[in-house]
């Protein structure tokens, strides 16, 4: 085969950084590939028990209604999300609506709801939302290991809200909340689209200058017990989860492009080595992936595996024969080749849209590193060796390093395993 042709540069679109005055970051840059404009509002936003978890869930609901209706006319598209110690709020609409978006946006999380019809509707949507999760195979899975792995679990990591907390949340608490939770410390604000940047920095310190700084500091987790790997009972289930944490390097570290790379090579896309064994190969899963995650401030490496019950153990038998073989079976040249590429091409994919771009920006905000870094962040990896690769995976892709939870039905396993 003729080789494969080298990937584009990586050029990131102009960009306008200032702040608003109470210290909120803004990101402004021009990408005139639509008349459209992408707006991503990350704030500060960690509970610090149960009762601020469930204001916390009824307000990010506030503030989706409040804004959909507001700027219902305009053709925007409006999404929230309340995780860990952000609280994200994007808005897509088109460009000429851009500074009624602003404005919305910023009177919308700077003032609290004064409305009880609107906190009566939020919360029975929240309450609504968590009953149906509650049932979700996926989402008992993902509970019961992160209560595992930490203890106690952190409000701000919980996976939903206590219902009957929710529904005591009342508009004069939740007013409450919002003025102590809501903080431009520590927040930003990403706008991608076809206007002059400059033109809309000055648009964001504006319009955003009355988001207070209220002071609000980021949770904390606890270092995760890796030590062991427990069996949750789940009878009758037709799926058992295998959920596996290890302790990794935040994104600054010297060495996370090369542990980047290794966990690509492991399980992080469909040409790895935990893919094309356990799923393509053995058949054993569907769904099997390791990630680069972070719980709040700690670190981690994840791997999930979805299987047949009567094949549970088997599996995570070949999870650690395969974590084994990352040493054993030292990362090849080509291997590192593959992964850098896909890893590459990922990057440019995200960053072929505005959409895209204000993602790929306020992630790298979140993580503390500066967007307009993206191309250096990339030659690194283009620089970052095999042999690099082989000791990070020789370092992180120990068995004994990683611990969590089996959950499934343990009989249907033991039954075959006689």
């Amino acid at each position: 085969m003729p080789p494969i042709a080298a990937l584009p540069e990586v050029v990131v679109p102009p960009i306008v950084r200032t702040a608003t005055a109470s210290g909120m970051t803004v990101i402004a840059s021009r990408y005139a590939l639509a008349p459209m404009a992408m707006v991503r509002l990350s704030l500060s936003y960690a509970p610090a028990d149960a009762i601020t978890h469930a204001r916390s869930e009824v307000l990010a609901a506030v503030v989706d209604k409040t804004l959909s209706d507001a700027l219902a006319g305009t053709g925007a598209s409006v999404t929230m999300q309340c995780q860990g110690q952000w609280l994200g709020v994007s808005v897509y609409a088109p460009s000429h609506t851009l500074q009624h978006v602003l404005d919305h946006l910023s009177r919308t999380v700077a003032s609290p709801c004064a409305d009880s019809a609107v906190t009566a509707w939020a919360t029975q949507q929240v309450i609504s939302r968590t009953l149906l999760a509650a049932g979700q195979p996926h989402i008992d899975s993902a509970d019961a290991f992160l209560r595992h792995l930490y203890q106690p679990l952190p409000a701000a990591m919980e996976l939903a809200a206590h219902t009957t907390l929710v529904a005591d949340v009342t508009t004069e608490a939740l007013a409450g909340h919002q003025r102590r939770m809501i903080s431009a410390r520590g927040g930003h604000l990403v706008v991608v689209s076809d206007h002059d940047p400059k033109v809309t920095a000055t648009w964001c310190e504006r319009y955003f200058a009355d988001v207070a700084d209220t002071g609000n500091q980021r949770a904390h987790c606890p270092a995760p017990d890796t030590t062991r790997t427990v069996v949750v009972d789940r009878p009758g289930w037709h799926q058992s989860h295998i959920r596996l944490a290890a302790p990794a390097i935040p994104r600054h570290a010297p060495d996370y492009l090369a542990l980047s790379l290794a966990n690509a090579v492991f399980g992080g896309y469909f040409s790895s080595r935990l893919v094309l064994g356990l799923r393509e190969k053995e058949g054993l899963a569907y769904r099997v992936q390791a990630v680069l995650g972070e719980h709040l401030d700690q670190h981690v490496i994840l791997i999930e595996a979805d299987t047949a019950p009567e094949r549970t153990s088997h599996t995570a038998t070949r999870i650690a024969w395969y974590l084994r073989q990352m040493t054993s079976s030292p990362i090849t040249g080509q291997e590192v080749d593959q992964a850098r590429r896909y890893m590459t091409g990922t990057m440019l994919i995200s960053m072929s849209s505005q959409a895209g771009l204000a993602s790929t920006f306020d992630a790298a905000l979140i993580a503390g590193e500066d967007p307009e870094n993206i191309p250096l962040v990339l030659q690194r990896l283009a620089d970052t060796s095999t042999p690099q690769v082989r000791q990070a995976a020789a370092e992180f892709y120990v068995p004994d390093r990683f611990g969590g939870v089996i959950v499934g039905d343990a009989g249907a396993d033991a039954k075959e395993n006689r």
